[in-house]
């Protein structure tokens, strides 16, 4: 038996998905022309605020209280260690979901070209990136900057591992034991987190 060949896909021109997302109907099209300039002089706003006129000494000084409260320098470590695990856990998720997708055939992704995937990471993460980027730009140690890039590769990683894991199937008991795993993280980290500094004491 041959496998059925996918129709080719047809990618929609920039002015075709112009016309198609804004302009479709005389409705779409007012709102179009009225919410554009407004979005535009927002916009150009924030960036003014930001890169301007923002008093950002008075973040900067206040930074650590305002990302991690009252919680001690010295167990720092501890909150980057639980972030890089929530990033890991986070990765092999979403790589469980997408193998899942694959084999269902309803993963967007089997249609898509590398440059629309990376514009759909843009679309998804662009704003994370740039707050985070943002608020590493205001620190004055390398702490924040390496817990970044540890949480990014521990996604990266567990995001290979879940899509490999998805890929496979496992005895029942594999499948029980990895989501159990799974739905006890949260209270781990819980639990490693108040080990050393307790609940009362994280505001």
């Amino acid at each position: 038996m041959t496998a059925t060949a996918r129709p080719p896909v047809r990618h929609a021109t920039p002015g075709e998905w112009v016309r198609k997302n804004l302009f479709r109907t005389p409705l779409d099209t007012v709102l179009t022309l009225v919410l554009a300039p407004l979005s535009l002089y927002g916009i150009f706003f924030l960036a003014r605020f930001v890169f301007v006129t923002g008093r950002w000494e008075i973040v900067r000084v206040n930074l650590k209280l305002l990302l991690v409260g009252n919680w001690p320098a010295v167990h720092m470590p501890r909150l980057s260690v639980a972030l890089a695990v929530i990033g890991f856990v986070g990765g092999i998720v979403a790589g469980l979901v997408h193998a899942r997708q694959v084999r269902l055939g309803t993963a967007s992704s089997l249609t898509m070209t590398r440059r629309q995937r990376v514009l759909d990471l843009v679309r998804r993460f662009g704003l994370i990136f740039l707050t985070v980027v943002l608020l590493l730009a205001l620190t004055s140690t390398a702490g924040p900057t390496l817990t970044a890039v540890g949480v990014v590769v521990a996604g990266v990683l567990g995001r290979l591992a879940g899509g490999f894991i998805g890929k496979s199937r496992w005895p029942k008991a594999v499948v029980v034991g990895l989501t159990l795993r799974l739905l006890a993280t949260p209270f781990l980290l819980y639990a490693y987190l108040t080990d050393a500094v307790p609940l009362e004491r994280w505001e």
